[in-house]
């Protein structure tokens, strides 16, 4: 059995919430997605990720039968697959936006997904939103932040000093959108009894470690709906200088 709850909140200093989330209990769906770019199209690019997502992790559910536009990879489970596409599908339609409307230009948006069926969650990510799994009471991070500091050949080319110094280090290098095709990591984890995994856009997890997120998810034996309240509240506190977007999930068997 899973249980659910997902919250977005604005923060102290913007004007508008580019952040948009999933919770499809039917099927098991969760997802978080903060958008950019200039005026309104960091909502559009996050809100046409969700329901991109949405949609097909829907019907893929429904009809087993159906047409696969980038292909199917027989490594991958089922699941994965569903998830590969629809992030594929996301980044294709966004894409078309951007470059058929100039006010969208340049637009994207992080995503960072995760489907469940029985005990499996299959978990894809693109940009810095991150997935957490509480466990045992520990926390782990599931994804990888795609920022310019943990690219490979920045690794290679700069020691830890020097990247501490670099202003940029914490851009994007990757999005849902920014590139007409795209690459990103997917992953399987055998949930446990009890589990949680928690997805966030980093207005949380750039202002609340990873202890406090791990304290928040323990304290007296908190329901999903307090632990999200806890968190953007402590986000806040410590500024809500962004949108604020938690997501969690617990399995149970």
């Amino acid at each position: 059995m899973i249980q659910s709850y997902g919250l977005s909140d604005l923060g102290k200093k913007r004007q508008r919430n580019e952040d948009s989330y999933v919770v499809n209990p039917d099927i098991h769906l969760y997802v978080v997605a903060d958008g950019m770019g200039g005026h309104n199209a960091g909502d559009v690019a996050s809100a046409t990720a969700a329901k991109t997502i949405e949609s097909f992790m829907v019907r893929s559910h429904l009809e087993r039968e159906l047409t696969w536009p980038f292909g199917l990879d027989p490594k991958m489970s089922f699941d994965a697959n569903r998830l590969r596409t629809s992030l594929k599908l996301a980044n294709h339609k966004i894409w078309q936006l951007s470059d058929s409307h100039q006010e969208y230009m340049g637009m994207g948006t992080t995503v960072v997904a995760t489907a469940v069926t029985n005990d499996m969650a299959t978990i894809g990510s693109v940009g810095d939103s991150r997935a957490y799994l509480v466990r045992n009471n520990e926390i782990r991070t599931l994804t990888r932040d795609d920022i310019w500091v943990n690219e490979t050949w920045v690794r290679k080319a700069f020691s830890e000093d020097q990247l501490q110094r670099i202003p940029l280090k914490n851009v994007l290098s990757k999005a849902v959108g920014s590139k007409e095709e795209i690459d990103f990591p997917l992953q399987e984890l055998q949930l446990e009894e009890g589990d949680i995994v928690l997805l966030c856009s980093d207005g949380l997890h750039g202002l609340v470690t990873d202890s406090q997120i791990l304290s928040m998810s323990l304290e007296k034996s908190p329901s999903l709906q307090e632990i999200c309240t806890s968190l953007v509240r402590l986000a806040n506190e410590a500024g809500g200088k962004d949108n604020i977007t938690v997501v969690t999930l617990q399995y149970s068997k």
